[in-house]
């Protein structure tokens, strides 16, 4: 394609056509890595969906309480269970289900947050960023 760009003879048209390339290359490298981010995403929802049916009760009720985030000016999490599933609410916005990636660690899908709770101590939990 490069090569036929290269023999228009209008340099004007000439550059348009390069951009466009260069511009819908770009885009399909995006689109690539959308897709394998997409793949990572299912694949760790699947994953947190066969841990969190594993769980018993009072595991989840190590991660309920207020978490704050002060490495992200304080920012606080509301977590409560409901029923065998744990939500998640910071101020101002809406209740995102949280799904565990392991005993010790949960995910907030549609955000960069992940809590913690070490050692199985609701004392000992901690948050942070991904």
């Amino acid at each position: 394609m490069l090569t036929a760009i290269s023999h228009v003879e209008d340099e004007s048209v000439r550059d348009l056509l390069s951009n466009e390339f260069a511009a819908r290359r770009t885009l399909a490298s995006s689109l690539a890595d959308l897709k394998a981010a997409n793949e990572r995403l299912a694949s760790m929802r699947a994953k947190a969906e066969e841990v969190a049916r594993s769980l018993e009760p009072q595991t989840l009720d190590l991660y309920a309480g207020d978490h704050e985030f002060s490495d992200m000016g304080g920012f606080t999490l509301n977590v409560t269970r409901a029923e065998n599933k744990l939500v998640a609410a910071g101020p101002g916005q809406a209740t995102q289900e949280m799904l565990p990636l392991s005993k010790g660690c949960c995910l907030v899908f549609g955000s960069e947050g992940r809590m913690e709770c070490k050692n199985g101590s609701s004392a000992k939990r901690q948050a942070y960023r991904n």
